[in-house]
Formats: C-alpha cells, sequence, structure tokens
C-alpha cells in the first residue's frame, strides 16, 4: 500500500507553482543567497541555491521563512491547514517538503509550536506583501518561461537591491523586525537586529551580496562537485560485475 505523500497540495497549476517558487526567491534575495536556478513544470517546481562559502550556518529563523515562503505565496490553504494541524508531528510529513522543514525547524525552538507556526505565517506574509512587485516579477516570469537560470536571477536581485535597499536598510533587520513584531515584541528604533532576532553589535556592516563573476565561480565549483558526484557512482553494470 503507497502511503500518502502528506505536505503536498493534491492540485495546482502552473500559475500557482509559479508563486510558489518565485516567493522562495524572494526569500533567497533577503538573505543574500546565490541561487542556481528555479524552474516550473507540469511535473512540479524547484529552486535550487548554491551552496554557502562562506562558512555562515543557516539559521532557524531562515530556515523557517524560506520553507513557508512558498505555500504562502501560493495561498495554498490545503498546505497550510495540514501544518497547522500536525505541526507538531515531524513523521506526519513527507521528508521532501516544506511542510517538514517548517516542523523540524520549530520543533527546536522553545514554546508553543503553533504560537510560532502562527508568528511565522504572519510574517512571511507582511514580507510578501512589503515585497509583492518583486514577487510578481518573478511569479509572471517563471509562468512565462519555465525556467530562470543564475545570470537572470542575479540581475533580477541586483534590481531589486536598488529598488529597496538603497537608502543602506538592512535586510536582516526588516525580516527579524517583522518576525518579533508578531511576536508582539516592542523594538527599539534604533540599532539592527541580525537573522538569529538578536542585535548585532555596533559597527555591524551588512554583507555585500556576492559579484557575479564569484557567483560564477561558485557555479562553476558546485558543477565541477556534482560530476564528480556522478562519476563516482557505479553503473548497474558495474556493481553487478562487481
Amino acid at each position: 500500500m503507497t502511503l500518502p505523500l502528506r505536505g503536498i497540495s493534491p492540485k495546482t497549476t502552473l500559475r500557482l507553482l509559479a508563486r510558489h517558487e518565485a516567493a522562495h526567491l524572494v526569500m533567497l534575495w533577503l538573505m543574500n543567497r546565490p541561487v542556481l536556478g528555479c524552474m516550473v513544470s507540469a511535473e512540479g517546481g524547484v529552486t535550487v541555491q548554491l551552496p554557502d562559502e562562506t562558512g555562515t550556518k543557516e539559521t532557524q529563523n531562515e530556515h523557517i521563512l524560506y520553507a513557508l515562503a512558498g505555500m504562502i505565496g501560493e495561498k495554498n490553504l490545503i498546505v497550510r491547514e495540514e501544518l497547522r494541524e500536525h505541526v507538531g508531528e515531524l513523521d506526519y510529513f513527507d521528508p521532501n517538503t516544506d511542510s517538514y522543514h517548517v516542523v523540524q525547524a520549530i520543533s527546536l525552538l522553545e514554546g508553543n509550536p503553533n504560537a510560532w507556526l502562527a508568528c511565522y505565517e504572519l510574517a512571511v506574509g507582511k514580507l510578501l506583501e512589503k515585497f509583492a512587485k518583486s514577487h510578481q516579477e518573478a511569479a509572471t516570469l517563471l509562468a512565462t518561461k519555465g525556467m530562470l537560470h543564475f545570470k537572470e536571477i542575479y540581475e533580477m536581485f541586483t534590481r531589486w537591491d536598488e529598488t529597496f535597499f538603497s537608502d543602506g536598510k538592512v535586510k536582516s533587520d526588516i525580516c527579524a523586525r517583522t518576525v518579533l513584531r508578531q511576536l508582539g515584541m516592542r523594538l527599539p528604533r534604533q540599532g539592527l537586529f541580525g537573522w538569529d532576532l538578536r542585535p548585532v553589535p555596533k559597527g555591524w556592516q551588512q554583507p555585500k551580496p556576492p559579484s557575479f563573476p564569484k557567483i560564477m565561480q561558485m557555479v562553476g565549483k558546485h558543477l565541477l562537485k556534482k560530476k564528480a558526484e556522478e562519476d563516482s557512482i557505479p553503473s548497474q553494470g558495474e556493481a553487478q560485475d562487481d
């Protein structure tokens, strides 16, 4: 008997898939994460980010924002309702779903998981509303073209930076404050917050996104590594000969 894939909507369209993946792209842009590519088709959608070479560990806050963004950007009420009902049951969801990753990250936070989920749902909704033009642009491109490669995404992210962050505002601060406000916290106007939802030291500056040559270098390394991994896997015939 085949078990149902929990955390996956039984019904969707190319337009909704585009909105889903576009929301992931918006979050990766806010986190300054380089993206290898993004694709949608009748079979589903996928967004592939490049491995972080800086050694910076992704915070639980970032993990939840990214994983929740797709279903909220898509306005997928079926998946969101299932997530609310089973937010405390990690084994309920298919490990390849966004819901699984949300539950996994929330389980590591102290407090009521339902309260955390409600907070983050509101926060992600507000961030996608704040950057609605970016979300719509990416969704329209994906629905029309089916795929965006790293150069197109880099150019799009650069335009968004110039539009929304030319005044020196800090991405982590905007996102962290959005989350913390949903928790009912009164926040000081001065100072900046990091991705861990804590104030950053005075003098801290937002890291700059990698340049295009740097991203090309990262893409090259990533593809070479993937090819080496594939070449190291013996074919079926070789495995039988052994």
